[in-house]
């Protein structure tokens, strides 16, 4: 053994017995991929300055899933929807892409700036995933969809003078947590107008910043959405 090899192995040693060694680092999070996320619409960009950028109101969601074997499922407001893609390769971070036309449930959702969105999904024309963002584009430059994996978005309601209310909203469920730190997680249902999600006693409705709050025979508490 070399007389370097004999001073180094000491100082070595103890500095396993010190933890002092780091451990490797995490690996980075993969990119998601078009195929996998529920995503999420975050707002259009329109090529035309008289419509700007336009994003959804509170209580409206749009979501797509793209699925393995070209089938794509859609929620569009109070309605849903579910139809085929061809993508050359969905496991690209970009690329061409075409939607045909959905089958819809036919709910009859309060108007919004958005309602353009299912006619132009039949003309995305091609997308890309850049910063963990989906991007789809509409064809001659028209503007471009911003899509974002879903995740909840928070919202906390006054209710008059009674303690808040605050809601997590992801997907296709609402969390409730009361001012006494009860709680519970309610799924979504169909609604003609607004949203709704119910889940045994606990029910809650709304449209634009305001909701309806119901438990069991409880009268119903209104509450407005803090900005």
């Amino acid at each position: 053994m070399s007389l370097r090899l004999v001073l180094l192995l000491p100082v070595a040693l103890a500095a396993c017995a010190a933890g002092e060694i780091a451990p490797p680092p995490a690996p980075a999070p993969a990119a998601p991929t078009l195929i996998g996320p529920e995503w999420r619409l975050v707002e259009f960009r329109s090529s035309s300055d008289e419509v700007g950028v336009v994003r959804p109101g509170l209580g409206e969601l749009y979501t797509l899933r793209f699925q393995p074997g070209g089938r794509v499922t859609a929620r569009l407001y109070c309605n849903r929807g579910t139809g085929r893609y061809t993508a050359a390769d969905p496991s690209a971070a970009r690329g061409s892409i075409s939607l045909g036309m959905m089958a819809m449930t036919r709910a009859a959702c309060p108007p919004t700036p958005l309602d353009r969105l299912p006619g132009d999904l039949g003309n995305v024309v091609s997308y890309v995933i850049e910063g963990g963002r989906l991007h789809l584009n509409l064809k001659l430059d028209a503007g471009d969809y911003v899509w974002e994996p879903a995740a909840e978005r928070t919202v906390r309601y006054r209710c008059g003078n009674g303690p808040a209310l605050v809601v997590a909203f992801a997907g296709e469920t609402a969390r409730i947590v009361e001012g006494n730190g009860a709680g519970a997680e309610l799924r979504q249902r169909p609604a003609a107008s607004g949203f709704w999600y119910e889940t045994g006693p606990r029910s809650l409705r709304g449209k634009g910043d305001e909701i309806t709050y119901t438990v069991g025979r409880m009268a119903p508490i209104v509450c407005q959405a803090e900005r």
